[in-house]
């Protein structure tokens, strides 16, 4: 038996094997690539599992983080503020309703001028366990832009262009008190001058009331639904450290308001705003080539420190009582200048009735 033969047919077929086999993953890749276009950025069964994400742009040095903590997304790095969760919601859905256009490239050297790295994010499950990357290019020509995922050498086009927030400070929410309007079963209004009432409903539809009324007044309904939405609209603008002068001012004499939820859920929002101090300036003197002005201080009113919110609730999960240890929110002067000045700025004249105008006509 001939066994040289043999052997070199058994090297070609092997090689043949091998290069059939080598062509068939080839096209098996191709067509795997090739079927991504029309699929989303991103599914939701990756963002199911999602647990930290990454957001950055070119010339950040560190990236955003966005954080799952106990069912709640928050921003580790910066006070640990909750997230916007209506921003990370459009987010999302911009992801996933975006979707890949069609391939571009796998040619190194144009992927390289496709600007990739303007914009990127991470998706990172438990124990930060990296699960995609997505790195965005410039534009398309027409529509979208170019995308890459997990850094690999290949380029797509996604439909439409991604507006990515990648500020701390545009994903913090600074609304903190988060219920219903029509949740509210009972207010209590504290004035800085310590006067107290209590308005009260059985329901979402009814009028507030209130015991101790005069006979010749009722609340005025308009005005308490306005505290409600004012309240649950309010967005600090500032974020200082705890204790300062403006803050500790604000709490001299501030109003309190506590609202009572239909699941008996409480939230109380003490609002203050530092009163007017007397200052003392010295003007710097003038001196002359051959004398000395006279240095006359002048004494008067500072402005009124701005206005600040503290805040506290029956909640376990109360997120702001934990960060409201290191800081406090200033606001602007609109909640305050909004307040009851007093507590008879809450009622209004009663309605004089049809019998009762009757009877003044007769007699």
């Amino acid at each position: 038996m001939k066994l040289k033969p043999l052997f070199f047919s058994v090297i070609f077929l092997t090689a043949i094997a091998i290069v059939a086999n080598n062509r068939k993953q080839s096209q098996s890749e191709e067509k795997s690539l090739h079927e991504a276009e029309g699929k989303p950025l991103i599914s939701r069964s990756t963002l199911e599992i999602t647990t930290q994400i990454l957001l950055s742009d070119k010339g950040q040095q560190k990236p955003t983080v966005l954080e799952k903590v106990n069912n709640t997304w928050v921003l580790p790095h910066y006070h640990g503020l909750p997230v916007d969760f209506e921003k990370l919601q459009s987010f999302t859905k911009e992801l996933t309703d975006r979707k890949i256009q069609r391939l571009v490239t796998k040619n190194s050297d144009r992927i390289k001028g496709l600007g990739f790295g303007q914009k990127r994010i991470e998706f990172l499950a438990a124990e930060k366990e990296p699960i995609i990357s997505l790195s965005f290019g410039k534009k398309g020509q027409s529509s979208g832009e170019f995308v890459q995922f997990n850094d690999e050498p290949i380029a797509f086009l996604s439909t439409e262009t991604f507006l990515l927030k990648t500020s701390q400070t545009e994903w913090a929410d600074s609304k903190v008190l988060r219920f219903a309007e029509k949740d509210v079963r009972s207010i209590t209004l504290e004035a800085s001058d310590g006067n107290k009432i209590t308005l009260h409903r059985v329901n979402e539809v009814a009028p507030f009331q209130s015991e101790g009324i005069p006979n010749d007044k009722e609340i005025d309904q308009s005005k308490v639904n306005s505290l409600i939405t004012n309240f649950l609209n309010a967005e600090f603008n500032k974020i200082v450290p705890s204790g300062s002068s403006d803050a500790l001012g604000a709490k001299a004499s501030p109003t309190v308001v506590t609202f009572t939820c239909v699941d008996k859920s409480t939230y109380t929002a003490s609002l203050g705003k530092r009163a007017a101090i007397t200052v003392e300036t010295r003007p710097t003197p003038l001196i002359g080539p051959t004398q000395e002005t006279a240095v006359i201080p002048s004494v008067g009113l500072s402005s009124p420190g701005p206005v600040f919110i503290f805040y506290t609730s029956n909640q376990q999960n109360f997120i702001w009582k934990e960060i409201q240890k290191n800081i406090d929110f200033s606001y602007s002067d609109f909640l305050f200048d909004s307040l009851p000045k007093n507590l008879d700025a809450l009622f209004q004249p009663k309605p004089i009735s049809e019998s009762a105008e009757g009877k003044d006509e007769v007699q």
